[in-house]
């Protein structure tokens, strides 16, 4: 029996790019860790340029990471060809944050009628009718093209059509970021009902604050490719460490920090400078901030920041 379910370990992406004529080294990703328990919904909260973008493409096989390492259970995926990743994918599903590029130009049922095929599934109607109908999407709308439905039920229709595969892990690249605000919270409960009726093992990716309340049992918060701090939710909810995470928390329309320092017509909060990403915003910077900070232990938790420095 396997607790973890997915894991990575180093998890790095790094480009070289030049900005004001010097070659620099842009850390999308940078040694990231994270262990997604069984059972477990594993939350990563980070803003636009936190790289959940290339973390999430990392874990699918999309992107080769720079260096680092993904297993799922024991089965180190790094190393695997595309082919030998195929029967992976099935037990391991990722689905991005836009629904309408899956269907295609045919109705919504013909795509699912393709999946029944390809996972040599039971008839697609039990999703409806069994899960999805609480949810207000009936199985008519599978007989509708994709642009005479909301984003709201073609998202909806999306994940859930992954259960014809039987899945044991599924991966939301965040799942909240197209749907309007006031469905938020029915996706919200849609997640966690897809861990509690099917017994799936879930890892999300966001920049939706309201969602780090409800849904996680475990959040990691991701800021300019590192880990900033992480624990359980309700420590992290209580007692958030990191001035960023204070920050999020605080106000929950807060999702991108500002940024003044530019060179060459470039935002260089993505660079690395050997020293605290974030210290360029934060409120309690001082001189001692200037150096690279690993992961601290406190309180259970974990944290980067030079102020729980022993």
């Amino acid at each position: 029996m396997y607790r973890t379910m997915l894991k990575t370990r180093g998890l790095s992406y790094y480009v070289r790019h030049k900005i004001a004529g010097k070659e620099h080294i842009i850390k999308f990703v940078d040694s990231v860790d994270l262990d997604v328990e069984k059972g477990s919904i594993t939350v990563v909260y980070g803003d636009r340029y936190s790289g959940k973008y290339f973390l999430t493409r990392m874990l699918t096989g999309l992107i080769k990471p720079s260096k680092g390492k993904v297993f799922y259970k024991d089965i180190e995926l790094t190393s695997l060809s595309d082919k030998e990743l195929m029967p992976i994918r099935r037990k391991v599903q990722t689905f991005f944050m836009d629904p309408m590029h899956v269907f295609g130009f045919k109705s919504v049922g013909t795509h699912l009628k393709w999946l029944e095929t390809v996972f040599e599934s039971k008839e697609y109607r039990w999703i409806f009718d069994e899960f999805l109908s609480e949810y207000g999407v009936e199985y008519t709308d599978s007989l509708s093209n994709p642009d005479d439905l909301t984003i709201y039920k073609l998202y909806l229709i999306y994940v859930a059509s992954g259960l014809l595969a039987e899945p044991e892990v599924v991966i939301l690249e965040n799942p909240t970021a197209l749907i309007e605000y006031r469905d938020r919270d029915v996706i919200h409960k849609f997640i966690l009902d897809l861990r509690d009726r099917y017994g799936l093992t879930i890892l999300v990716t966001t920049s939706d604050a309201t969602l780090l309340h409800s849904v996680p049992d475990y959040i990691y918060i991701m800021f300019r490719g590192r880990i900033v701090e992480e624990g359980r939710r309700d420590d992290i909810i209580d007692r958030p460490l990191h001035p960023y995470t204070e920050k999020v928390l605080r106000d929950t329309s807060y999702h991108d920090v500002s940024d003044s320092r530019f060179a060459d017509g470039e935002s260089i909060a993505l660079y690395n400078w050997s020293i605290c990403p974030y210290s360029f915003e934060c409120d309690r910077y001082s001189e001692a901030c200037n150096i690279d900070v690993p992961l601290i232990e406190w309180e259970g938790k974990r944290v980067r920041c030079i102020l729980y420095r022993r």
